[in-house]
């Protein structure tokens, strides 16, 4: 079952928002293709995207914010594993081991 994480901020600097995307080779053309649609229409984001695999985006979007290797959205194609992320009561939020940094998975 393919899945997007997303964290709770995004990196943003003065002229756009910069919004950065890893993770499965799987889903990679589907996530390059939308990225290079919104980057066409403007409105000051710049997606930027990444494969790896989902274990890659997995542990960057639980990267802390200002680590360089972390990204805003994981994509995977696969379900958390139990060393990564436990699921809280929500249902949807995850909290990632070792650096608690929540993400929700739509």
């Amino acid at each position: 079952v393919p899945m997007l994480m997303l964290p709770q901020a995004v990196a943003t600097d003065s002229t756009k928002t910069t919004l950065k995307i890893a993770g499965s080779s799987t889903m990679l053309p589907l996530v390059e293709a939308w990225a290079e649609d919104f980057n066409g229409r403007g409105g000051g984001y710049d997606v930027r995207t990444a494969s790896g695999g989902s274990s890659t985006g997995a542990q960057q979007v639980c990267r802390e914010a200002g680590h360089p290797e972390q990204v805003d959205i994981a994509d995977m194609s696969r379900n958390w594993g139990p060393g990564e992320a436990v699921v809280l009561n929500d249902g949807y939020t995850y909290e990632c081991v070792g650096s608690k940094v929540r993400v929700s998975q739509i």
